[in-house]
Formats: structure tokens, C-alpha cells, sequence
């Protein structure tokens, strides 16, 4: 093994914005929290444009071989923690050599999961690399529910960390108190068929076909050619009841949320955990609704929302258009929900925070890392979209 210094620094080895995703936006919070002045941080980004195609794989084989050589090589001896963003599909690979060089290294190893899809389904290639990173490596998921999937499935794994996405969402905006008219929904999400774009413009298309005036707030990029061919057809068919924002960032996504009234997540992203733009609609202290999908639901079962979670079963436009007419019927349920959705956001967040506290704690033991829970209360935590 190679020797490390008595106060190491940290690899991370993960994707960072741009694109926005979930795994960039908690990647970047980690390396913002870690980087106090006196611990090293050393960043390898894996983001690659695109999620397809040869370009797109080798330049993320690039740079996990870039992370690599710095951890094995005379550079990495003040390098003592790995924090990894654990890949999936085609990029597992990559993961699991990652994890054998920092063994060899002799690295303490945090492995965060930022995919449902390898809890759905044993990966015989997660197995390896689980046991490979042996049993003082700290797992890192978003939900108890999910660490329960990860042990039944990878049972070598010792020891584990729950992180709240709610963690990397600031304070936004007290919970609204009624519908507007038109009634303002939206999505924000990098905009697939995948993560419900479809699902959203037919939710668009039921209020009109009622008769309930609406207007679509959709924001984020178009991905992929079905994508594009939907969000053209709706403009044509929807005309100015549609509006496409692009990307939002900062201010910009402040005033997304601040121009909607309810917030559509009918996802069926194969990878979801628990969205990071969820819980920002939350924060933004509106009524959320979302499929019941991947591990969404810890986010709103058992407190009094849980009626926000909509069945997938190609019934969510019909169901969403159900729940804001009962809205516009009965404004002091409109209400109620949104002040439930806001509590409960403030709930999970507390909670969140102090959880990734634990994790700045085990990846750079300073002073800072003590006290960094009372800052990220404080709203310092970055966030974007996923």
C-alpha cells in the first residue's frame, strides 16, 4: 500500500455541472463543503456531453483513468479519502477500478449511489465492487428504504450513510395560498419522455379539454429527438398555454418556481432516486405531483401528502387534472397541501443537513467539517436541476 499523510486530502471522481443533474449538484456541494483551506481537494469530472456513443464513453474512460493515475502516482500520497459517485450500466467498469486502485492505495473509500436501477435488479458487477471495497467503506444513499434494496441485494456492505436529497435544497419561499387563473403548472427537469415531458403536456391538454383555463411552464433542455417532436407538436397544438424556458439557473429558476402554482413530476427515469427538483418545489412551498416511482415517495408517504403520489400507470394526466380541479372547487385544500408539501421539506431537510454533516465529518475530519451543519442550515448548500 502506498503511505498516506496524517491529514489526507480528498478525490473526488464524479460528474460536475454542466450538465445540471442530480449526481453534478451533490457532487458540487460535497467538493464546496470540503474545500476549508486546509484539506486538499483534488476534483476529477467524469461529465461528458451527451449519454450516448463512443465519444461520450471514452471520454469518461479518460478521465476515471486520469483519476487513477493520480491516486497510484506520487501526487496522490496526500490523497486518504475517495468519494466516488458510483456509476451504472455501461460506465460500472470504470467504478469498480476506481475502487480496486484506492484499495491498493490504500484509501479510505465513500461510494455515493445516485441510481435506482441497481436496487431494482442485483448488478453482479456492483457485488464485486462492493466487496472489493471492503468492509470499512461507507455507502452513501437518499432514503432508508433504499439502504434496505442495497443490503438485500449487496450484503457484503458494513457500513452506510442516509443523505436526504432535501439536504442540497436551500429555504425558498413560505407555502402559497391559492390557485392563480389561469392555473400555472410545471416542469422542471432535463426534458425526456423519460422524465414525464409527455406526461406534463397531456396534463395540459386534460385541463383544457375541461374547460379549466391553464397555462405550461416547462424549463430545463429538450433531450433527444422524441422530446423535441413533442414539445413542437404542443406548441402548435397548445399555442400560447405553453411556455419552454431552457435552462434555469439562479435567478431564473427562483422565478420558474415563483410562476408556477403546482409542480408535475411524472417520472419514469430508470436511474430516479428521489429527484433533487422535488424537494426544491416543496421548498418553493407549493402542492407537488408526482408518480409514485423509484424511491419519490419517501418524500411525501406518511404525512398527510401521500395522496400527491399518482399511480404510473398512464393514468397521471387524468389523476393530476383530477387533483387541481378539486383545488379550484375547494381553495382551502389547495392551500392545506402546500403548507403540507413546505412542512414536510422543512422536516426532511433538518434531517438532511445533519446527515451530510456526517459525510463532510468522515471525508475531512477539520474543525470546519464539525461545524458545516449549522452553515448548510443556513442556505450556503448549491443546488440546481435534474
Amino acid at each position: 500500500m502506498i503511505a498516506r499523510n496524517a491529514q489526507p486530502g480528498v478525490l473526488l471522481v464524479g460528474t460536475f455541472p454542466p450538465p445540471i443533474d442530480g449526481m453534478s449538484v451533490v457532487n458540487m456541494a460535497i467538493r464546496d463543503a470540503v474545500q476549508d483551506g486546509r484539506t486538499r481537494v483534488a476534483v476529477v469530472d467524469s461529465s461528458a456531453k451527451g449519454r450516448h456513443g463512443l465519444a461520450y464513453h471514452a471520454r469518461r474512460l479518460l478521465a476515471h483513468l486520469r483519476a487513477i493515475i493520480l491516486l497510484l502516482s506520487p501526487r496522490g500520497c496526500g490523497l486518504g479519502s475517495l468519494c466516488h459517485g458510483v456509476n451504472a450500466g455501461l460506465a460500472m467498469p470504470y467504478t469498480l477500478a476506481l475502487v480496486a486502485a484506492a484499495r491498493v492505495a490504500g484509501m479510505r473509500i465513500v461510494l455515493y449511489y445516485h441510481s435506482s436501477n441497481y436496487l431494482r435488479r442485483r448488478s453482479a458487477l456492483l457485488a464485486v465492487t462492493v466487496r472489493l471495497a471492503g468492509p470499512g467503506s461507507l455507502h452513501v444513499l437518499a432514503s432508508e428504504d433504499m439502504v434496505r434494496a442495497f443490503r438485500s441485494l449487496y450484503p457484503t456492505a458494513a457500513r452506510f450513510l442516509v443523505v436526504d436529497n432535501c439536504a442540497y435544497v436551500p429555504e425558498a419561499m413560505p407555502a402559497r395560498m391559492r390557485l392563480r387563473e389561469p392555473v400555472r403548472i410545471g416542469l422542471l427537469s432535463n426534458l425526456s419522455m423519460e422524465k414525464g415531458l409527455g406526461l406534463a403536456i397531456d396534463t395540459a391538454r386534460e385541463l383544457q379539454r375541461r374547460g379549466i383555463p391553464v397555462r405550461l411552464i416547462l424549463a430545463g433542455p429538450l433531450v433527444g429527438p422524441e422530446a423535441q417532436a413533442a414539445a413542437e407538436a404542443a406548441e402548435r397544438e397548445l399555442g400560447a398555454a405553453v411556455e419552454f424556458r431552457g435552462t434555469v439557473l439562479g435567478d431564473e429558476k427562483t422565478r420558474f418556481y415563483a410562476d408556477i402554482d403546482v409542480f408535475l413530476f411524472p417520472s419514469l427515469y430508470p436511474h430516479e432516486t428521489q429527484s433533487i427538483v422535488v424537494p426544491e418545489a416543496m421548498a418553493a412551498g407549493m402542492p407537488v405531483l408526482v408518480h409514485d416511482h423509484a424511491f419519490i415517495r419517501n418524500l411525501l408517504a406518511g404525512c398527510e401528502i401521500d395522496h400527491l403520489l399518482l399511480a404510473a400507470d398512464g393514468s397521471f394526466p387524468m389523476r393530476a387534472a383530477d387533483a387541481i380541479a378539486g383545488w379550484r372547487a375547494d381553495p382551502a385544500s389547495y392551500a392545506a397541501d402546500a403548507y403540507r408539501c413546505r412542512a414536510r421539506f422543512d422536516e426532511l431537510r433538518r434531517r438532511g443537513v445533519e446527515q451530510f454533516g456526517r459525510l463532510i465529518a468522515e471525508l475531512a475530519p477539520t474543525p470546519r467539517s464539525q461545524g458545516f451543519a449549522a452553515a448548510a442550515a443556513r442556505g450556503r448548500i448549491a443546488h440546481g436541476h435534474d
